[in-house]
């Protein structure tokens, strides 16, 4: 794989595909938070990529959200699409975590549980859903701005996330009410 995630101290992060170019100078970024207006501007401090899908990861940011109250939140999901250039922001913490920097973040994939590190110890957050990082409602929204001339839907209505559950009876009797 020869994908590379990249932040700075300034809240900057990047991506590249090309990473392991055989001279250096060829090597290539793309600025991802530029495509959001949800990430803080404050420091990120860890980034996790999926095994799965080098194109997917989870930014952590350190600092207070009493800082940039407009933009609050600690651990984001990112998605890059390399034929775009362009990457997707949702927040993964809530409120529930309360106002902790953290420190660093790690998943377990197979049991879809992130672990993230703060000065008070660490928080475990159950992700929702089986896709990954990413709330089903999210999913929902992301494949509806997706410029394609057609959208196909393939879902089994028993994900984890709870909104999966909620029209279940919808999805096996009536789908069409759902899309």
């Amino acid at each position: 794989n020869n994908t590379l995630w990249a932040a700075t101290s300034t809240g900057r992060i990047f991506v590249s595909k090309n990473a392991d170019a055989k001279n250096p100078a060829d090597v290539t970024f793309n600025r991802l938070d530029q495509f959001s207006s949800i990430d803080p501007n404050r420091w990120p401090s860890a980034i996790w990529v999926s095994s799965s899908n080098p194109n997917q990861a989870i930014v952590s940011y350190s600092g207070y959200n009493a800082v940039t109250p407009a933009t609050p939140g600690h651990i984001f999901g990112v998605t890059y699409n390399p034929a775009t250039k362009q990457a997707t922001w949702v927040r993964i913490d809530d409120d529930s975590l309360g106002d902790l920097p953290i420190a660093d973040v790690q998943v377990d994939e197979q049991r879809h549980v992130l672990y993230a590190s703060t000065d008070f110890g660490v928080v475990k957050l159950r992700l929702k859903g089986n896709g990954g990082p990413f709330r089903g409602a999210e999913k929902w929204r992301l494949a509806g701005a997706t410029e394609a001339p057609h959208h196909y839907v393939v879902a089994n209505g028993y994900g984890a996330d709870p909104a999966c559950a909620t029209d279940r009876y919808l999805v096996e009797h009536d789908p069409y009410a759902v899309i």
